[in-house]
């Protein structure tokens, strides 16, 4: 299954339990998309590490699922 995830980046103490969503997410081999500013904020301003994800923009994204 694949699922698209939405967050926002002015939460950091609510965004940073996304890691424990990534990390059930990917004991059950989901795919995952991730808004890119979202990502970038995990990435850049929290330090996350992230699993491998395809990035997008806006609502250009494919999938089964939206986790906000």
């Amino acid at each position: 299954m694949k699922f698209a995830i939405f967050g926002n980046t002015y939460q950091a103490k609510k965004s940073s339990h996304a890691e424990n969503l990534f990390r059930l997410l990917g004991q059950h081999n989901a795919q995952l998309c991730i808004c890119r500013e979202f990502h970038h904020f995990l990435t850049t301003d929290l330090h996350l590490n992230i699993p491998d994800a395809e990035l997008f923009d806006g609502d250009d994204f494919c999938a089964d699922m939206v986790i906000s």
